[in-house]
């Protein structure tokens, strides 16, 4: 998954990024990290403000200028103020999201409030508005025309434009949203259910797993409902009503407090929109994608439905008759089944049980494959450095390009308590050619950590920590000149890059270095290779269907008058008609999606299946046979990754295909029959 503030960064373009290098920059070289070490709330909180002392200067730089505007006294220190909100928001974001100290969060949360509130100040800011249009466009280089463009949409999407009255109401508005949204994040990360398993429980859960869990006075296992939980849990256990415990517990984390905070999310996005005069919020947020309005969304999440639908019944119910050889008790199956029938289905038609191939992947191994798999894919050295972390799990690497730094990042990969619970990248800090590298960190909640602790993952995981790794790499090429535009403007086009890496996990070239047999050291064989690749195929419909499910929820809550909303009907209906699954009635699932408490996504999810789509097309241009070959590795790298937001995200595929991206490449490979790769016979999307 992409991160929140990559996400805030993409839909509101520029007015939100930023980094703390001011003009007078300290060489690239020996820039000093963003992080400085050990942290109390009162050391955050000043330098939390001194960036945003530093920021307003720059701002007031800007606004100062008397006389023609150019890009060097106007889009210069625009420029400076959001690098140096950035930094401040880089240092929250540490704080909030993965900082051990309670206070230090506490204050984290409030730095979040002081870092928004400037943002929304300069975003509402008409002077800073007239200052962009008194631009003299033709003086500008093509970079330079399209941050002055996206500026400008911005002022406009921000309310700049309206009546003083109105102006002020939407600053408000766009302040009390960051609020909310960070509260329904760390509602979630801060939920400390717990469920106490007896052994008769766990029939069906792998060994080592069983092991690395802490018992209570009586013996009985203790679960969370974090991801190293959950879904082993959904997967393997043989005892329907465990899945079902945790399933439920699942999505109703944090069930109380939500429920409030997402009723205000909703209110506050309507109003703001009818304010900046569009009908919703859904029309509001789909302006600036590729899709470009609700309607598009709403036609693509219906395409992608109908192309899932029949293969995803069929396999329902196949799905059924291979449950009900276990437990003939069962008659319809539930969302919490799915899972666990797949498992039973790889094992009697694909002749693979998944318990057996996580032994190949202890966390070490995979952490050390993917970096060497990157590092040879883009020509790149990735390499351990000596930085400050907030805790003893977290790694600090380096990326050089021909012994020339690119940028820094941080791995913080094992769950502890009131952790960021989702995977997801965080960049803390914005690239800037010749002036500024960039930083991110890795977040994500997987097994391991400790010590004598193999960390066995499963395979999602796997795949999920190469997408996220997928996310790192376009944080450290992407370069222009302005921070402001390093990042692509189109949400919907921000996961295709690390879906197209996905493709890379299956493959045997690239699985033998990220395997090893946490016993006999002997990488996965190609033969369960193969057969991890055929089982594969079979999930991809009930998949689609899921996140199509999902999609549709996000935009229809986001395009009704909230008066008429009930969410937890919708959220059933939306999850029954699309899954064809058994949903709990009604469905908590709302308040427990943590998309939908993110004001970037809110009514924009569907941009996983359509940056899906992208990733499959560009995908064709590799070569699976020779996935090392270093021609389109290159190629995406310098055509893709590297433009960042300099161009609209539909010119960088056609740049790299050749042609615009076509929705046959991901049809094919729903169906399991995608075309060999390295075609390039011209289609339409």
């Amino acid at each position: 998954m992409n991160s929140p503030i990559r996400a805030l960064l993409s839909t509101i373009a520029l007015l939100l990024l930023g980094s703390s290098a001011p003009p007078h920059a300290t060489a690239q070289q020996t820039q000093p990290p963003l992080f400085p070490g050990k942290l109390d709330s009162v050391r955050l909180g000043r330098m939390v403000d001194s960036y945003l002392a530093s920021a307003r200067r720059s701002f007031e730089t800007m606004l100062s200028v008397e006389g023609q505007r150019s890009a060097s006294n106007t889009l210069r220190p625009w420029d400076d103020a959001m690098n140096a909100a950035m930094d401040a928001s880089g240092l929250a974001d540490i704080a909030v999201n993965v900082y051990p100290d309670s206070g230090v969060r506490e204050e984290g949360l409030r730095a979040v409030e002081r870092v928004s509130k400037f943002r929304n100040e300069i975003r509402t800011d008409a002077r800073a508005a007239r200052a962009f249009a008194a631009l003299d466009t033709t003086r500008l280089s093509p970079v330079e025309r399209r941050l002055t463009s996206l500026a400008l949409r911005g002022f406009r999407r921000a309310g700049v434009f309206l009546p003083e009255a109105q102006r002020q109401q939407v600053r408000k508005n766009l302040e009390m949203l960051d609020r909310l949204s960070t509260t329904f994040a760390r509602n979630l990360a801060e939920d400390t259910t717990r469920f106490a398993v007896s052994e008769s429980e766990l029939t069906g859960m792998p060994a080592d797993w069983i092991a690395r869990h802490q018992r209570d006075k009586t013996g009985k296992l203790i679960l969370t409902l974090q991801y190293p939980d959950i879904f082993p849990v959904l997967n393997y256990a043989a005892k329907r009503s465990l899945r079902q415990r945790m399933w439920l517990g699942f999505e109703n984390r944090a069930r109380t407090r939500n429920l409030v905070v997402l009723d205000s999310l909703l209110r506050i996005r309507e109003a703001t929109a009818r304010l900046l005069g569009y009908r919703t919020w859904a029309d509001y947020q789909a302006e600036p994608t590729m899709a470009g309005s609700a309607d598009s969304i709403r036609t693509f999440i219906e395409r992608v439905r109908e192309a899932a639908a029949p293969a995803n019944a069929s396999l329902l119910k196949r799905l059924l008759t291979r449950l009900r050889q276990e437990d003939s008790s069962v008659e319809r199956l539930a969302l919490w089944d799915a899972s666990y029938a797949s498992e039973l289905l790889r094992r009697s038609e694909y002749r693979l049980d998944s318990r057996l191939v996580r032994p190949y992947f202890p966390f070490e191994v995979v952490s050390k494959g993917i970096i060497a798999v990157m590092s040879d894919l883009f020509g790149v050295t990735i390499r351990p450095t000596k930085l400050p972390v907030w805790h003893r799990s977290v790694q600090a690497y380096e990326v050089l390009e021909n012994q020339r730094p690119l940028g820094r990042f941080y791995l913080d990969l094992h769950p502890r308590k009131a952790k960021y619970q989702h995977a997801a990248v965080f960049p803390l800090r914005g690239a800037v050619a010749g002036r500024q590298l960039p930083e991110a960190m890795l977040v994500t909640n997987f097994p391991g950590g400790e010590p004598n602790e193999p960390g066995l993952m499963e395979l999602g995981e796997v795949v999920t920590f190469f997408h996220e790794f997928g996310h790192l790499v376009h944080d450290m090429f992407a370069r222009q000149p302005y921070m402001s535009v390093q990042w692509p403007a189109e949400q919907d086009f921000i996961e295709a890059p690390s879906q197209m890496l996905e493709e890379f996990v299956q493959l045997p070239a690239v699985l033998v270095r990220l395997s090893r047999h946490e016993k006999t050291g002997r990488p996965i064989p190609d033969s369960l290779v193969a057969r991890v690749r055929a089982a594969d195929e079979f999930g991809r419909p009930r998949e689609a269907s899921f996140q199509a499910a999902l999609a549709k929820l996000s935009l229809e809550l986001h395009s009704r008058p909230v008066d008429s909303l009930n969410v937890d009907s919708m959220s059933y209906r939306a999850l029954a008609d699309l899954t064809g699954l058994v949903v709990p009635r009604p469905s908590h699932l709302a308040t427990a999606f943590d998309h939908l408490g993110s004001n970037d996504y809110a009514a924009t999810y569907y941009t996983y299946l359509w940056s899906q789509v992208i990733s499959k097309d560009l995908w064709s241009a590799f070569h699976a046979d020779r996935p090392f070959d270093p021609g389109p590795a290159r190629r995406y790298r310098d055509l893709v990754l590297r433009p960042g937001g300099g161009r609209h995200s539909s010119e960088l595929v056609r740049d790299f295909l050749g042609r615009p991206f076509a929705f046959q490449s991901w049809q094919r490979w729903l169906r399991g029959s995608q075309s060999p790769v390295g075609e390039s016979s011209s289609r339409s999307n």
